[in-house]
C-alpha cells in the first residue's frame, strides 16, 4: 500500500478527475445533449465519480466508502 496521498493514487486521481471534467465540459455542446430535466448531476452514480477522485487523492475512508457502496447499487 502506498504512503496517504502516494503518487499512484494521485495519478489515478488526476486521470479521473480530468476525464470527468473533460466529459462535463463536452458535454453540454454535443448536438441536442444538453436538457435540463436530464443532463444536471443530481444523481449518486454523477457524484461518485467525484468522490473517487478525493478517496484516491485524499486516502480518505469516507469518501472510499460512498464511491464503493454507490458503484454496488
Amino acid at each position: 500500500m502506498t504512503p496517504r496521498g502516494g503518487p499512484l493514487g494521485r495519478g489515478y486521481a488526476v486521470v479521473l478527475a480530468v476525464a470527468a471534467v473533460t466529459m462535463l465540459v463536452y458535454y453540454p455542446f454535443e448536438p441536442g445533449g444538453f436538457r435540463l430535466g436530464t443532463s444536471l448531476p443530481l444523481e449518486l452514480c454523477d457524484l461518485a465519480e467525484f468522490t473517487a477522485v478525493i478517496a484516491l487523492w485524499t486516502k480518505n475512508r469516507r469518501a472510499a466508502a460512498f464511491t464503493y457502496y454507490v458503484a454496488l447499487t
